[in-house]
């Protein structure tokens, strides 16, 4: 109240006026310091219940968090320490090593009844609905795997086999008597890269694995969705690491066609895959461990290119993109669009496949550069196929007219054989746009007249000689026998008086 003395003059000629402008002023710093929860909101249907800003998704959101596992930093999850920070061995949930039995590890032996029961409460169109799709296989053997520890997952691909499985004590005890389990190889991966889904109810269309016995392999070879909560890397002795999900079922179809991620139009691309976020532009291609990312999604590309005809990426891919387009900034905004360039292949070369690819069956991919039209300072694009080429022999420099339909890679750096000048011992790093995809098309090439008209002049020019000399020689001959003629002639007369009657 010390600052109303010093607003107001000490003496004031009114005493009327002072006594207002004190009550003015009382009045105001009550106001200030009134709280804001004292302004009462209308009354009943007056009374805006709406935020001002709401969720993206409100409802998926809500489920999402009634199907997300409580209490997942419990230690029968993330494992134990010791009084210095240390963790301790065999507690929590163990990557790279089989399923633990309580004695083993009763912590991942908890985990293992509490995820399975959890999945099993919830009916598989709520699971499916909610679970995340942006994840390949190879997310969850990187290190990043335990980012995604007991997430909801969602993979569609092909169920290769299924067996039936006496449940743990502790399951029984609880009520589940059996479970089963099935692998599935996920949509764009080598056959050899398989997910396991572990579950406890039985579709309609795999009745047949009750008669079979207990804990072998029935072949199914059935389209399928694999929805589950993801809990660990398993590796048996005999077998490679295998993700492991836990769900509550899985969903049969009759033909690939009818799984919801097979689309008939090829450019139609998921690009929301973690993987594609780390494919790094404008840089060389990722190698090691640090690039398993990009080299994924290399993989992934090309193996989705071949579950396509070559006609249906022609048809469906862009036509209206160039080298520029490719190149300069601005190139981002068609990553991982399906392009198609038509011109000239001056480079082909046979490489080694990688391992995804040689366990799909391929014995090589093939790297080629082409120079495409209307390009006038003739700029090569990469390009990366797997389909053997027809009539070109993948021996370094060709000449071909081809049209190629492929996914925008990235920028990619590579080493010219031009040498740099400023430094002997290397060559010069250029740029070129990188592009993924089946196989090239041999065409029709439009500059054939150049080396056919060469040819034909050289015939041509054969014959011409042929028949000159045929012409020479003949000439040559009549020429002689009318001269043969003449000299007969002359000599008959010869021996006549001119002058004789």
């Amino acid at each position: 109240m010390k600052w109303i003395g010093r607003v107001l003059p000490k003496h004031s000629a009114n005493p009327e006026l002072t006594y207002f402008v004190m009550v003015g002023l009382f009045s105001l710093m009550v106001a200030l310091n009134k709280p804001a929860s004292a302004t009462q909101p209308p009354s009943g249907l007056e009374i805006d219940d709406r935020s001002p800003l709401p969720p993206g998704e409100p409802k998926r959101g809500m489920l999402a968090e009634k199907l997300r596992i409580p209490n997942t930093d419990a230690a029968i999850y993330k494992g134990r320490k010791d009084e210095k920070g240390n963790p301790i061995p065999n507690t929590g949930i163990v990557d790279f090593c089989p399923v633990a039995s309580e004695r083993e590890n009763s912590d991942e032996y908890q985990a293992w009844t509490s995820v399975v029961q959890w999945a099993k409460q919830w009916s598989q169109t709520e699971l499916e609905a909610n679970a995340a799709t942006q994840l390949t296989r190879d997310d969850l053997l990187a290190s990043s795997r335990f980012t995604y520890r007991l997430d909801l997952l969602r993979f569609e691909g092909l169920l290769t086999q299924v067996r039936r499985l006496n449940a743990s004590r502790s399951l029984a005890e609880l009520g589940t008597h059996q479970i089963y389990e099935a692998l599935v190889i996920p949509v764009d991966e080598s056959p050899t890269d398989v997910i396991s889904l572990v579950f406890t109810e039985l579709p309609t269309t795999l009745t047949a694995l009750q008669n079979h016995p207990v804990e072998a392999w029935l072949e199914v070879n059935k389209p399928a969705i694999a929805c589950g909560y993801f809990f660990k890397v398993k590796q048996d002795p005999q077998d490679g690491p295998i993700p492991l999900i836990i769900g509550k079922s899985v969903t049969i179809f009759e033909k690939m066609e009818d799984l919801p991620s097979i689309v008939p139009n090829p450019a139609q691309l998921d690009k929301r895959l973690r993987i594609y976020q780390f494919i790094k532009d404008d840089a060389f291609i990722a190698k090691g461990a640090e690039g398993w990312a990009e080299a994924s999604a290399w993989n992934r590309l090309l193996l989705h290119a071949r579950r396509y005809r070559l006609d249906d990426l022609e048809k469906y891919a862009r036509t209206d993109l160039n080298f520029a387009d490719l190149f300069l900034d601005g190139r981002q905004d068609y990553k991982l669009d399906l392009v198609l360039f038509e011109g000239r292949l001056i480079m082909l070369r046979r490489r080694e496949p990688t391992r995804k690819l040689r366990d799909a069956g391929l014995d090589a991919y093939f790297e080629g550069w082409l120079v495409p039209k209307d390009e006038p300072r003739g700029n090569p694009v990469c390009i990366v196929f797997t389909d053997p080429p027809e009539g070109v022999e993948p021996t370094g420099r060709v000449n071909k007219w081809v049209s190629f339909a492929g996914y925008a890679f990235k920028l990619l750096r590579y080493e010219s054989s031009e040498p740099d000048p400023n430094n002997p011992n290397q060559n010069v790093i250029k740029r070129a746009p990188l592009l993924l995809g089946r196989a090239i098309r041999v065409l029709p090439d439009p500059d054939a007249a150049t080396p056919i008209s060469w040819d034909g002049f050289l015939k041509t020019a054969a014959v011409s000689v042929l028949v000159l000399i045929g012409t020479a020689l003949g000439l040559t001959w009549l020429f002689r026998k009318g001269d043969h003629k003449t000299q007969l002639e002359i000599e008959s007369h010869r021996s006549r008086n001119p002058f004789g009657s």
